[in-house]
């Protein structure tokens, strides 16, 4: 399909948060992304998105994204037109590698998540809501509201506060909300004796899962932490080290749970393909977003719709964006629906787009 391009244009955006949000890594209130548009000879175009967060786990940033694309020449749309070396490589050719799988759902006549598995309709994805206050009065209050939107799974971010400070929040939290069900994100910030005395001390809660508790780089804390925890234990930030830390996280079993990210795997054939080898290994997997647009938090959700076994995905990030470059896909009930609609299912929105751009289009055109 690459030899059939005709055209490849992109523009960088900076998306407003309604709120600050505190993640393990720093404090995001903007988020800068690059739409990316391919069109083929018959004039269909595909959408995808490149996303870096510098931070999480790298320090590629937009600036990066936008050097590689500006080094591009018109003799031919491969992966060789980009130095796989540099800083940003893999986050264009990603985003390009799913917006030719956005143009061949076009072509098809069916949503994107319908070209991989042949249905078509709607789905409906369970989704877990965000905590971000630091108090307990403030934390319980979030929580009030999320389950009056209809969300039964909620995350809370911990190992920014002392434990004590965490479980008083937990505790607060079951208490007003006995129902809502906890997922715990420690990014990493938690040593392999505090996640094991974390976790004692929280098992009476109803936590569904601890994400990430100790350093990403150390599978063999990990790998102890989860044979010893009577919680399950996802792996997010170790799961983007490197292809041999990965296989070892699912074939030695240091995680019960993966914790996907589409743009940073490069497609949602790639991602589909590794959830389904680590759940043949016992491993299962959600699909988290990165306060992405709603072009790359759609292209997430369509590819969570295909994992072989459905959790909750965190793909509600799409409440704290305060502008978009198009119709920002919003959970209700708890839930994310997907478009009927062929492709994406969601376009850019022109004048949107232009009350946040940090540049013009640029284009380049192959013959």
């Amino acid at each position: 399909m690459t030899g059939d391009i005709s055209s490849i244009r992109w523009r960088p955006f900076e998306l407003e948060l309604i709120d600050s949000f505190s993640a393990g890594w720093d404090v995001v209130s903007t988020k800068q992304g690059v739409v990316i548009q391919l069109t083929d000879q018959s004039g269909i175009v595909g959408l995808a998105e490149a996303a870096p967060m510098p931070g999480y786990v790298n320090t590629i940033t937009a600036e990066d994204v936008l050097d590689q694309l500006r080094g591009l020449d018109s003799s031919s749309f491969t992966f060789t037109m980009l130095d796989p070396a540099q800083p940003g490589a893999h986050l264009v050719w990603n985003a390009c590698l799913m917006a030719l799988e956005d143009m061949r759902s076009r072509k098809m006549g069916v949503p994107l998540h319908a070209s991989f598995q042949g249905t078509s309709g709607s789905q409906r994805l369970l989704v877990n809501g965000l905590i971000d206050s630091s108090d307990v009065d403030g934390t319980v209050r979030q929580a009030l509201e999320l389950q009056v939107k209809g969300y039964k799974y909620v995350k809370l971010k911990i190992g920014l506060l002392d434990q004590q400070s965490d479980l008083e929040r937990i505790r607060g939290i079951n208490e007003a909300c006995p129902e809502l069900v906890l997922r715990l994100d420690a990014n990493g910030k938690l040593s392999m004796s505090e996640a094991r005395d974390f976790i004692q001390q929280v098992q009476k809660f109803n936590i569904e899962l601890v994400e990430q508790p100790t350093e990403p780089a150390d599978i063999s804390a990990l790998g102890t932490v989860t044979r010893e925890s009577s919680i399950p234990i996802a792996a997010d930030e170790s799961v983007y080290q490197d292809a041999g830390t990965l296989r070892e996280l699912v074939t030695g079993h240091k995680a019960n749970i993966l914790v996907l990210k589409p743009s940073l795997i490069g497609s949602i054939s790639t991602t589909i393909g590794i959830a389904r080898w680590a759940q043949s290994h016992g491993v299962s997997s959600f699909i988290t977003s990165m306060f992405e647009s709603a072009i790359g938090l759609m292209t997430a959700a369509h590819a969570a719709s295909l994992l072989p076994v459905q959790l909750a995905h965190g793909l509600g990030t799409g409440e704290w964006i305060k502008s978009d470059i198009a119709e920002t896909p919003v959970p209700y009930q708890g839930q994310l629906i997907l478009p009927t609609e062929s492709g994406l299912g969601v376009g850019i929105d022109c004048e949107a787009l232009e009350r946040v751009a940090t540049g013009p289009w640029q284009e380049i055109y192959y013959a």
